[in-house]
């Protein structure tokens, strides 16, 4: 990957990075932060602090992203406007340090983020980092209300190569918790409560930063290796819907909090949604809509933990409209249609992470490519779901909205 940047040395010292890394270096610690599901499933995001005095933001979760980033008090792009925005000025914050190190990156839809880098306080629950954050200059991207931006859990062993030696170990949030001992373990746990009503916003579950959450599942957790310098990447060995085997030969699937679909190359997208009884597809662009009301379940499994997901995880109930006396839904069984996008693996977005809890082990005592793993374990209650009642489709939004936001989400980030 390239990145285009501009830099000034004088600001990346060792002197100065020690200075900033030694400030509220805090005791091992393990914290549980309640989440927030939005618009029925569509998103999932935590309150997250920045700065001093502290400002609260409201943020997606994204595991496949290395990025963490709010807008800038200077953007002017219409989506920002819709946000909370940070001033990094003298006048307004005390701990705000310019890195002097821009970023351009684009989202799976094409849309484009760009802005730069500054030091700040970053606060989780109780902890408090000293960390990289990005303040964007330029957002293309629509988010729903009340969303302002991404708190990025990638982690990439070594630190991203793409910038310069002094910062690449310190962009990603994961990679400051591990290199300053913050947390108890070097893992996060994630459990992702689906919405029980249609109310724009309901509690989502929980995220452990530090350790697991044990009365969130049951049994053992199975933990499968990452692939090499693929962070949260692992191999998909099975997928069945029905009594429909589809082939996963050579298949990898990136485990992302940020995607609320599950993404995939057309000719498989096409043979899953078409084995579904009803399943109809859109002349125009592909997309598949389905009965909202069915009860055909997949099973995907990796290494040798199989996850079930079934029918009301697969036909997105927030996104129904009626036809023909019968109402449809929005497929989460979706592939990218943009020209621009190579997708080498699967993505295995909420859709998927609903129905499992999911460690994301960061501490694993290696240097090399593969120096993480990813546990999942079942759920100790499948909790609720969105009743499928005439009510509840009357009250969705229209379908196309939700498409635009579930689609986009795909590719937090592709760094140019």
């Amino acid at each position: 990957m390239s990145l285009q940047s501009t830099r000034h040395p004088e600001n990346l010292t060792p002197q100065v990075w020690t200075r900033r890394n030694l400030h509220r270096r805090a005791a091992s610690a393990s914290v549980t932060v309640p989440l927030t599901n939005f618009d029925a499933d569509i998103a999932y995001t935590i309150p997250l602090s920045l700065g001093t005095p502290a400002k609260a933001f409201n943020m997606i979760i994204d595991t496949g992203s290395s990025i963490t980033w709010v807008a800038s008090q200077t953007c002017t792009s219409p989506q920002c406007q819709r946000t909370k925005q940070f001033d990094c000025g003298p006048s307004s914050q005390v701990t705000c340090r310019a890195v002097n190190q821009s970023f351009k990156a684009t989202f799976g839809s094409g849309d484009m983020l760009q802005g730069d880098f500054y030091q700040e306080l970053i606060g989780i629950g109780s902890l408090t980092l000293d960390g990289i954050m990005g303040l964007a200059s330029v957002v293309t991207h629509k988010f729903q209300n009340n969303v302002d931006g991404v708190l990025g859990l990638r982690f990439t062993p070594g630190g991203v190569v793409s910038f310069p030696p002094l910062i690449r170990d310190s962009i990603e949030v994961l990679s400051r918790f591990r290199n300053t001992s913050s947390l108890s373990e070097n893992k996060i746990g994630l459990w992702l409560r689906r919405a029980d009503s249609i109310a724009t916003s309901v509690p989502g579950g929980e995220i452990t930063f530090g350790g697991v959450n044990h009365r969130r599942f049951k049994g053992q957790i199975t933990y499968l290796d990452t692939l090499p310098n693929t962070p949260w990447t692992v191999p998909i060995a099975g997928l069945t819907i029905g009594g429909t085997r589809i082939n996963t030969t050579g298949v990898s699937g990136l485990i992302d909090s940020g995607t609320t679909v599950i993404i995939v190359p057309k000719n498989i997208a096409d043979a899953i949604n078409g084995a579904i009884p009803g399943a109809v597809t859109t002349p125009e662009n592909g997309l598949w809509f389905l009965p909202c009301d069915g009860n055909m379940d997949i099973r995907i499994t990796l290494g040798t933990f199989t996850v079930t997901i079934p029918y009301y995880d697969i036909a997105i109930l927030s996104t129904s409209q009626k036809y023909r006396n019968t109402y449809y839904c929005q497929s989460s069984i979706v592939f990218i249609t943009k020209s621009q996008i190579s997708l080498s693996e699967w993505t295995l977005g909420d859709s998927f992470l609903k129905n499992v809890y999911s460690v994301f082990d960061f501490g694993v005592q290696s240097n090399t490519s593969t120096a993480t793993r990813i546990g999942f374990a079942h759920l100790s209650s499948p909790g609720g779901r969105l009743p499928y009642n005439t009510a509840n489709l009357m009250k969705t939004k229209p379908w196309w909205v939700h498409v635009a936001i579930a689609v986009a989400l795909y590719g937090c980030y592709t760094l140019i």
